[in-house]
């Protein structure tokens, strides 16, 4: 039998080209036109945002498409969502409404260009009671702060440490009314308050997100500043995140939670007995922002290593069978 030398398996397996996750094909977008994005997870949602507007959502219908109807012509930007993480977005052209002869349907859509840009939500909007964005630049290594002045959020500051220099780089906080509708279910322990945290970087390896809960809730609902934890929604579940008790003063009391990146949360109470495990080393991959612009690097290709697995499995079986 022919030995598999190390040379000769990394040589087969990077000489094939592998899939992307997701390749969305595009019906024409004209106005009065029903526009098709086909090719999506069945599990996934869109969100559509003509010129900057009011965002549409569609869900993915049985045949893993979403349609939107554009009233007018303009830039239309489109966001696919699965699993609370940001896998894809285009931007199109929306072409005035089709001429005598015109069919309607073709194909079209380019990706979205350009540096910097703010960020995208994708939480229905009838969910958000107040956002706040803020713009800054990240320095490799060090930790930048990003301040919310609003007292209707819990989490009032940021401190993103990134891989390299960025330039351009858009936060923006989000306090909701409700559990996130981007998660599948709430929080554990007495909820105090529900927050998203987008951002447009690719490239964060820490956070530390500085919260604040009044005194009068903490007393009102009988709990233990020790018991209250950030959450952060990530790998399809809640994860209580590292958390310090700060300060207090007459109002506030202050505390601080460490994250590897940035996505839904939830400030909640556990009370005595039900204090959850702590996760200290969150995975950074489901803190995928929804941008307004294209981000650098690939994204990671979902299975790789199910496919190496068999792809070994099966180098083996075809050598057996040869030399057998």
């Amino acid at each position: 039998m022919r030995m598999i030398t190390k040379a000769w398996f990394l040589a087969m397996l990077f000489s094939i080209s592998l899939t992307p996750a997701l390749a969305m094909t595009f019906g024409e977008a004209r106005v009065d036109n029903t526009f098709v994005v086909s090719g999506l997870p069945q599990d996934a949602v869109v969100q559509f945002v003509l010129n900057g507007g009011v965002p549409v959502f569609a869900a993915v219908n049985a045949s893993r498409t979403a349609q939107y109807l554009p009233l007018i012509e303009g830039n239309l930007d489109i966001v696919v969502v699965q699993n609370n993480i940001v896998i894809e977005r285009k931007s199109i052209t929306v072409l005035p409404a089709p001429t005598s002869g015109s069919t309607g349907t073709g194909s079209g859509g380019s990706s979205g260009s350009g540096g910097g840009g703010g960020v995208i939500t994708v939480e229905p909007l009838a969910n958000i009671a107040k956002s706040e964005t803020k713009e800054g630049s990240l320095t490799a290594g060090k930790p930048v702060a990003f301040t919310f002045i609003s007292p209707e959020f819990a989490i009032h500051q940021i401190l993103i440490t990134g891989k390299d220099n960025e330039n351009n780089v858009t936060v923006r906080v989000e306090s909701l009314k409700n559990t996130s509708k981007l998660v599948s279910r709430a929080a554990p322990g007495t909820v105090y308050v529900n927050t998203n945290v987008w951002v447009n970087s690719m490239k964060i390896t820490g956070v530390t997100l500085k919260f604040r809960v009044t005194n009068a809730w903490i007393t009102g609902s009988n709990v233990q500043k020790e018991n209250i934890k950030l959450f952060r929604w990530s790998d399809n579940d809640w994860k209580a995140l590292n958390t310090t008790v700060l300060t207090r003063d007459d109002t506030y009391s202050y505390f601080e939670a460490q994250s590897a990146g940035l996505s839904s949360f939830a400030v909640s109470a556990m009370k005595e007995g039900q204090v959850p495990v702590v996760t200290t080393q969150p995975s950074i991959t489901a803190a995928t922002p929804a941008t307004n612009a294209s981000t650098p690097g690939k994204k990671p290709t979902p299975g790789f290593g199910m496919l190496v697995a068999v792809m070994a499995i099966s180098a083996i079986y075809l050598l057996r069978r040869r030399d057998g």
